[in-house]
């Protein structure tokens, strides 16, 4: 009987890597970091109990799950039963009436699991960027403040506070010329900003 190919063996599982947040610099350790680290060693020490080695995702191993997983997955139980009247059916490597009833326990008990797991990640990774854009916008709040208050008598510091804000912002102040503007080139007026380009902040 002809047996189809199969994918790349199982890795072994390997710890993922330590967090690190793009953009943020972090010069002493925290209880936040501890935590992380927490929970790193935590889906580690998950993904070690779980009953087989976990697939990693690569060209190879993605195309043999395409290629089979549309099938009708109630195939798997008629070929199990075929086996066990047809002792002559064996023979497939990996694929014994034990083992195939016993993936299949796995896949009922955990496809959940990953359903959990998906929403998990995403709530953590959105949850992190609302906090980003909560900061953002009271820095936003900050620097529009600090413009204000530079127009008082002395106010030296002001300007250091609104110069140092616009200089992280990289704007060097004016309203920005369309790359495709040439030098000596009318325009009709500055276009209405999108919904999804945010106006200028000077």
């Amino acid at each position: 009987m002809e047996q189809t190919s199969t994918p790349t063996q199982p890795m072994e599982a390997t710890a993922p890597p330590v967090h690190a947040a793009a953009g943020v610099s972090s010069f002493v350790r925290t209880k936040y970091d501890d935590l992380a680290d927490h929970y790193v060693a935590t889906l580690d020490g998950l993904e070690h109990e779980f009953p087989v080695p976990f697939v990693r995702r690569n060209p190879s191993n993605a195309k043999f799950v395409d290629t089979h997983v549309g099938f009708p997955f109630k195939i798997v139980t008629t070929a199990i039963g075929a086996m066990e009247r047809s002792p002559e059916l064996h023979g497939v490597k990996g694929f014994t009436p034990e083992e195939a009833r016993d993936a299949m326990q796995i896949i009922g008990a955990f496809d959940g699991v990953a359903d959990y797991a998906d929403s998990f990640a995403a709530n953590l990774r959105f949850t992190t960027r609302w906090m980003r854009a909560q900061l953002t916008s009271g820095s936003l709040q900050v620097y529009s403040m600090a413009k204000t208050l530079r127009r008082a008598p002395e106010a030296a510091e002001m300007i250091a506070h609104v110069d140092n804000i616009k200089r992280d912002l990289n704007r060097k102040g004016g309203r920005r010329k369309k790359q495709d503007e040439q030098p000596g080139t009318q325009t009709g007026g500055a276009p209405a900003p999108s919904g999804s380009t945010p106006p200028p902040v000077n």
